[in-house]
């Protein structure tokens, strides 16, 4: 566990550790690539000039268009660690070099932030979920259904339909009809 407790501080660690102790789903571990992914694909469509740079206000947009639920202020967070990582206090952001990784498959403060918080806002959304269910001993399928619902109006069917095999372990459990 020694090794496990040198990369505590990585947020994609944790969570690729998680995995591995069956704490949470590979499913969310590839959906973090995945989104990781995406993000540079909008970063790289915006692109231009095809050498991995954006300016300021094109990179700032595009991370509040990509994290939309993310505020002004998460938003700039993200900005001075891009800045912090890359070394540059104003200018261009040399978006591709924030998606690199060391020797050990590290990745930069960036996408580690990026990660965080993440990881912070499912967390805060499992504890809203939590907080409508109460303090039942016993939750179904359509209590945990009716608590997101609660909780975000807006979801996707299908999303909600992820979370809800995630909570319940990627059984598949047909809906009471």
């Amino acid at each position: 566990m020694d090794e496990v407790d040198k990369y505590e501080f990585d947020a994609g660690f944790r969570l690729f550790a998680g995995v591995l102790i069956g704490e949470v789903s590979e499913n969310v571990y590839y959906e973090n690539l995945s989104n990781l992914g995406k993000l540079y694909k909008l970063f790289a469509g915006a692109d231009e000039s095809d050498e991995g740079v954006l300016a300021d206000s094109v990179f700032v947009d595009l991370l509040g268009q990509h994290y939309s639920s993310l505020s002004k202020e998460d938003i700039n967070t993200l900005v001075l660690s891009a800045r912090e990582e890359l070394g540059e206090s104003e200018g261009p952001i040399n978006y591709a070099d924030l998606f690199t990784e060391d020797d050990e498959g590290r990745s930069g403060p960036f996408i580690q932030k990026i990660q965080q918080m993440e990881a912070d806002e499912k967390k805060a959304f499992v504890e809203e979920i939590l907080s409508e269910i109460g303090n039942k001993s016993e939750v179904s399928y359509e209590d945990v259904k009716v608590a997101i619902r609660a909780c975000d109006a807006h979801m996707e069917e299908t999303a909600c339909d992820t979370y809800l095999a995630q909570a319940f372990h990627g059984i598949e459990i047909t809906p009471e009809a």
